[in-house]
């Protein structure tokens, strides 16, 4: 029985990092997107019925994540202030079930069974994906003829880019495990590099200079031991100014190495921010509602950003540009409180543990404020990058993970016959 719950827990995360379903809708398997919905309330209903098994534990997980279950509540009442109701109910409803996948994680799994469970995650994917690239090109490759993206490595997601992301995240986890495994380390160590191929496969200059970031801002974690007073503004400010200039050299990366000129703007990203600004201006309290203002061309702002561009952006390529437009400055400051909230608790395992497991949420939030300042993935249902930030909010920071100096045992005194008639007595 464990054995089966610990393999659904690995189906639905491996899932939820976008692998296969939406690969194969792409390629033409029409009852792969007939099943997708069925797949997703399967996976969510075992989540629930075993949330109900753990309820105790379960009121404990909401109570801890109490400012994250507030954003949530305000994502499905933007419905009500929404030029897309319709649309922004089903998105809220898919954040609120995917939230309680999250929250199935944190109350089944204590913090060191969950970083080895998402070790095994991406260790998979990572497999699985070297595997699509090799035996499966037709599936595991980009196809676009004429294209820059023609036979760059996608393996089991539907576009390099996100392969590159889900293995910048992975190579936290596996460098993590292959430092500190007892057993098979140069498994670890293989899966690890494995990785690192799969992102120079994308040619994703994004995701190999954040995985090239992560690794060189490591050494600093020891500033994550500090007073939260101090360490959280510091970590902030570091990076997001490290982050701006990782990024920009990512998307200026042939420029920097003197090939071609790139686009000073960042890709055109620039401009696109300035006009949205303005349509802030439109709505500065509340925003327009979840996935509110990304409408297409029947969405009035939407429309009218698309004819001002000659792009057809779907999103703002900045997330926190993208929770200002949604929510508004009073839905972007409950945000805030949320996230500083999920750091201050990463911040306070570091402390506990003082072991390099004990990394992987300042490791990952650190990517997720870098990978936010270009793309928009800080509000996705049904993906991984929700249900870490569930994840590192909500679960406890257990008493047995305190550090306490060592106890001396006292050695019990030997047994004479004396004592043993008077226990006797």
């Amino acid at each position: 029985m464990l054995a089966a719950e610990k393999a659904y827990a690995v189906l639905l995360l491996l899932m939820l990092t976008e692998a296969f379903i939406p690969l194969y809708k792409e390629a033409g398997y029409a009852w792969v997107g007939r099943s997708q919905f069925y797949v997703w309330k399967l996976l969510l209903y075992i989540a629930i019925f075993c949330l109900f098994l753990r309820r105790d534990r379960f009121f404990i997980v909401i109570k801890q994540g109490k400012f994250l279950v507030l954003f949530v509540v305000l994502t499905y009442i933007s419905q009500y202030w929404s030029d897309a109701p319709s649309d922004t109910k089903t998105a809220a409803v898919k954040l609120i079930e995917t939230t309680l996948m999250g929250a199935y994680i944190c109350t089944r799994y204590n913090y060191k069974e969950q970083t080895d469970l998402f070790s095994w995650v991406f260790g998979i994917a990572a497999v699985l994906s070297i595997f699509y690239v090799f035996a499966q090109p037709s599936l595991g490759l980009m196809h676009k003829a004429g294209s820059e993206l023609n036979g760059t490595w996608r393996g089991i997601y539907v576009h390099k880019n996100v392969l590159g992301r889900i293995m910048t995240i992975a190579g936290i986890f596996l460098l993590i495990k292959a430092l500190t495994s007892h057993k098979k380390r140069w498994l670890w160590w293989l899966v690890f590099a494995i990785s690192f191929q799969l992102i120079l496969g994308t040619n994703s200059k994004t995701a190999l200079v954040g995985f090239l970031f992560l690794l060189i801002i490591s050494p600093f974690h020891r500033i994550f031991r500090w007073n939260s007073v101090i360490a959280v503004p510091l970590y902030l400010i570091l990076v997001l100014v490290s982050g701006i200039g990782a990024q920009t050299l990512a998307d200026n990366w042939n420029s920097a190495l003197a090939s071609i000129n790139k686009d000073p703007t960042l890709t055109g990203r620039i401009p696109l921010w300035t006009v949205l600004l303005g349509y802030l201006g439109e709505r500065p309290w509340l925003g327009y509602g979840l996935h509110g203002f990304w409408q297409g061309w029947k969405g009035k702002e939407n429309a009218s950003v698309w004819r001002t561009f000659g792009w057809l952006p779907s999103h703002a390529h900045n997330g926190f540009l993208d929770i200002v437009l949604d929510f508004g400055l009073i839905g972007s400051i409950v945000f805030l409180v949320a996230f500083v909230y999920s750091i201050s608790q990463a911040l306070k395992r570091v402390r506990s543990l003082h072991s390099l497991e004990s990394l992987w949420p300042i490791g990952y939030l650190t990517f997720f404020i870098i990978m936010n300042q270009t793309q928009s993935v800080m509000v996705v249902p049904y993906s991984i990058y929700w249900i870490f930030f569930v994840v590192i909010s909500m679960t406890p920071i257990e008493p047995s993970e305190q550090q306490s100096p060592p106890q001396r045992h006292s050695t019990p005194p030997a047994q004479t016959k004396d004592n043993i008639k008077t226990a006797s007595k």
